[in-house]
């Protein structure tokens, strides 16, 4: 997913990353879930995956530093 370079800070001043997007799981249990049995190539936790995770609402595997147009801040509804 490409980089959107003209929204990247949200309203409140903070950057428009997945990391802080409502769309954004990197849960050990929601990783699994979207991608069943990753966990048996290593360690949930290992430092490979890092802050990775998914984006539900694009069904991607992504950094926890990308971002897109569909950014929805976490925590609101």
């Amino acid at each position: 997913m490409a980089r959107d370079k003209t929204t990247t800070k949200a309203p409140d001043g903070r950057s428009r990353v997945c990391a802080r997007c409502r769309y954004f799981r990197n849960d050990v249990a929601s990783l699994e879930q979207a991608m069943p049995g990753i966990y048996s190539l290593s360690s949930p936790r290992g430092s490979t995956r890092g802050d990775d995770g998914i984006c539900v609402r694009h069904d991607r595997y992504l950094s926890a530093h990308a971002t897109c147009q569909a950014f929805a801040p976490a925590g609101e509804a």
